[in-house]
Formats: structure tokens, sequence, C-alpha cells
């Protein structure tokens, strides 16, 4: 009766999930990494690489939106001179420490 559950529970989830199917090539080598790590998560290989997959959408999306509002503020004139970043980072890790630099607003654009 266990095994009757287990697979009338697999048989829901695959019915109700909304999902679609993706074919690839991996190297084998990361193939074996993938099933490993899903065996000792007790998880499929597919739930493993879903989860990879959203995690790594979601930087990307976080990292576009990071450029979209850089760039968005150069278009406003508010920038930071090179030259102030290096002083700031160089200062780390030193008994001068500096705040990070503040934007500057060019009126000019």
């Amino acid at each position: 009766i266990l095994i009757s559950c287990f697979f009338l529970y697999m048989y829901y989830n695959v019915l109700h999930m909304n999902t679609t199917t993706l074919s690839l090539r991996i190297d084998p080598e990361l193939k074996q990494f993938l099933v490993d790590l899903g065996a000792n998560q007790d998880r499929s290989i597919s739930y493993i690489v879903n989860e990879v997959l959203t995690k790594y959408s979601e930087l990307q999306k976080e990292q576009q939106a990071g450029i979209l509002e850089a760039l968005e503020s150069l278009d406003r004139g508010e920038y930071i001179e090179h030259a102030d970043v290096m002083s700031w980072l160089d200062s780390w890790g030193t008994a001068n420490h500096q705040e990070p630099p503040r934007p500057m607003i060019s009126v000019c654009k």
C-alpha cells in the first residue's frame, strides 16, 4: 500500500505541476554530480536542475535590474569618478579606511 500511495502522489504532482520539458546536453561529470546531489537530498535530478535554473534566473534578473538602474542614474547625470572608487577600495583594511564615495550630479548631460 505504501508503494501505491507513492505512485498516486507522484501521479498527482505530475498532473498538477505547471512545468514543461527541456532537453539539453551537459558534461557527463556534471550530470553525475547532479545525480549524486539529488540522491544525497532525496530529490530527483529534475528537481535539482529546476532549483539551480530558478536561482540562476533570479540572479540574472537582479543583475539586469542593477544595470538598468545604473544606466538610468547616468542618464540623470549621477556618477562616481573611477579615481574616487579606487581610492575608497584601496583604503579597505587600512588604518585610513574611507567612507564610500557619494555620487556626483552633473547638471549638463
